[in-house]
Parts: structure tokens; sequence; C-alpha cells
């Protein structure tokens, strides 16, 4: 196997070069999608669908099938409703672990996190859904600071700990709301079977990709990491290059021939198929690293060809409407640059069908 067949068959089971139909099944089976950017994980999200547009995944947030919370390595992701819980449960307590310390330095101390998760249980209750200047009123009115990022801290640890998540818009404002209000707990399964679909939706859907990559993308112990894996291997098999173990779907050797070259692509800013793997030299050139990854962490929005980042965008809005802009690492084809530009039309498509 090369490297241009391991970025063919990660477009193709990351639905980018295979669009599914359904909102929700595109999403479970990727697990999550990380959205930091809201807006950008609705297209990281739409640009896997069929025709997919900005409506249709508002739709599914109000009908609380997609929920936006913070999950995998502590930060905000959408996730489907029904799996929201069993993530939470199998990651949470590692991650709240970590931020303990960082609880220390802001006087955040246990009993005190305790005291604001009854307030906020308090404030939310009834189906309420509050921006975060209107719940931080209510927190400081109860003699609790949430100055110097304690509030971004307070709202992850109730996140965390089930209590909250994101609820729809207000306009242009986020709000929280009860978890519970939006979704019934299910039954927890066994950490055991959790670790193990974690690891065979991740190899199934990201595949081919290594055990680092896995553990960079789920923030799971080598020692879990390694027993998830080792649940999904009925699933999975593997292959090596240049020395590394890749693990993919047992299925995907009879893709190979199917996926053909991978085309050009525009990617949503933290897209999955650019931040869901820790060894990212295999399509995007470290000379350009520095373009596309800001010292901030932010991930900028991609353009790819054939599974390789050639470029970054972004959407302005002016007087005449959206209009998307491009930056080129080097020079394009004119038949790419035409391409580009077809694609271009395309992302307003999707933004415009979502404002009606």
């Amino acid at each position: 196997m090369t490297v241009d067949e391991i970025l063919q068959l990660r477009l193709y089971s990351q639905n980018i070069t295979n669009p599914g139909k359904k909102t929700t099944d595109i999403l479970s089976s990727l697990v999550a999608i990380q959205a930091q950017d809201r807006n950008q994980a609705k297209f990281a999200l739409g640009s896997r669908l069929l025709d997919g547009n900005e409506s249709e995944i508002n739709q599914a947030i109000e009908k609380r099938k997609i929920i936006r919370t913070w999950l995998l390595r502590g930060t905000l992701h959408f996730v489907s409703a029904k799996d929201i819980h069993w993530i939470l449960d199998l990651i949470s307590e590692r991650i709240l672990a970590k931020l303990a310390t960082y609880q220390k330095t802001l006087n955040l101390s246990p009993k005190m996190l305790s005291e604001t998760e009854s307030v906020i249980l308090k404030r939310l209750s009834g189906k309420k859904e509050l921006t975060r200047a209107e719940l931080f009123a209510y927190i400081e009115e109860k003699n609790i600071s949430t100055k110097e990022n304690r509030g971004s801290i307070i709202l992850i640890n109730a996140a965390l700990k089930q209590i909250i998540c994101l609820g729809k818009d207000r306009g242009k404002q986020e709000t929280y709301t009860l978890l519970s209000d939006w979704v019934k707990k299910p039954k927890p399964i066994p950490r055991e079977k959790a670790l193990s679909e974690l690891a065979q939706r991740y190899f199934l859907r990201k595949g081919p990709a290594t055990l680092q990559d896995f553990i960079w993308w789920s923030g799971l112990t080598l020692t879990e990491a390694r027993l998830g894996l080792e649940k999904a291997k009925p699933f999975l098999r593997e292959e090596i290059v240049s020395g590394q173990v890749y693990w993919m779907s047992k299925k995907e050797n009879k893709m190979t021939g199917q996926t053909g070259p991978g085309g050009i692509f525009f990617l949503a800013g933290f897209d999955e198929y650019i931040i869901g793997y820790a060894e990212r030299n295999l399509f995007l050139d470290p000379e350009y690293s520095k373009l596309v990854i800001q010292k901030n962490a932010i991930f900028k929005p991609t353009i790819l060809k054939d599974g390789n980042v050639i470029g970054t965008w972004n959407k302005t809005e002016t007087k005449n409407g959206l209009e998307i802009n491009v930056s080129q690492f080097f020079k394009w084809k004119d038949s790419d640059r035409e391409e580009i530009n077809r694609k271009k039309s395309e992302m307003v498509r999707f933004w415009s069908q979502g404002e009606k």
C-alpha cells in the first residue's frame, strides 16, 4: 500500500469522496466532529452529505439528534444524541483529572465546583436555555466568580459530568441547557465494550490509521487504546507501510479500486481529516504546516487535492453576498483553479440554503 492509497482510503472512509444521506448516521459513524467553531463544524458535517446544507444540520440540532458539548480531548464536538453518554462515561474522568491542577490555580476547589453544579442545575431546570452571559450572571449572584477563565472551566466541568450541553443558538449567541432535558440517559455499557466500540468506529471511519493516531484523537492512555484496538481487531486488518502499522476496515481492501483519484475538496476548519491523526505529514507538507495550524491551536479551513493540502480558504460576508476567498501554497494548474471555482459556488449554496 502506498501513501496515496492511504489518503484515498481515508477520503472514502470519512465520507468525503463517499458522501452519505443521513446526518446522524454520518456523525455517529465518525463518532464525533470537532466543533470549536460551530459554523465550520456544520460545514464539516454537511460536506459529507449528498446535497447537504446548513438548514439540514440546524434541524438535526433543533430536534436534539445532534448535541454540541465538550468531549474528546476536552474540546467542543458535535456528537449524536445516542452516543454522548457512553463516550463521556469513557473519557471524562481522565480529562477531569488533567483539569484538576489548572482548577487549583484558579482557586476552584472540588467543593466550590460542586456548589456551581448545584447552582447550574437549579438555574437551568424547567428546560431553560440561557446564554453564557445570563448563566454567568446568575453564578456571580451566588458569590462565585466567573472571571479569569473560571467561568469556562465551570462550564467544561459541568459538561464533562453530564450536567449541561449547548442548546439551540439564540441568534448568534450560544445557549446552555441541561443534558437530561435534551436526551434521556441510557443504561451504561461496560468499559471494555466502550473501548472496543470507540476503537472500532475510529479505525473503520478514519483508517488506515496507527495506534498513535488513535491515542492522539481519543485522549486514551496507551493501555486503554491497546485494549480497545485488540477488541476491535476482528473487524480490522493491518497493513505495514514504511515500517509503520496501519489498521483499517477489512472491507477496505475491496475499496481501493473504487475510490479513484481524490479530486479537489474544501474542508472545514478543525476538520476530522486533518485533526483526527497524530501524524499529519502524510497529507500536509511540513513547509506549509504553520499556514494551517496556528500558534493558538486554531486549524484553518483547507483545500485538498488528491488528499493533500494545497491551500486554505475563508468566507466573508459582503454587500454582494457571501464570498469564498482562497490562499494557495504554490501555483495551481488552470484545471485545478477551475475546479476550485466550481466548488466555491457549491459552498455558497450550502450556507445560503441554511438562511432560508
